[in-house]
């Protein structure tokens, strides 16, 4: 039982990096889209997108530390 949950385990991290890394790269993409986009609009949706990224990293990074 300890070893066949060890491997379990196991699987589990590489899983769950492969998962990580995607999402990160595809959240990056869609951030660099984004303020391409919120360039053309006024300053203040810029800051909001800004406070509204950094909560999404803060959740990604909650989210990580419970593994």
């Amino acid at each position: 039982m300890y070893f066949r949950s060890r491997n379990a385990d196991a699987a589990m991290h590489v899983r769950n990096r492969n998962v990580d890394t995607g999402m990160r790269f595809r959240s990056r993409n869609a951030d660099a889209a984004m303020h391409v986009r919120n360039r053309n609009m006024d300053t203040g949706m810029r800051f909001r997108s800004r406070n509204a990224d950094t909560g999404i990293i803060i959740l990604e990074n909650k989210s990580r530390n419970k593994e």
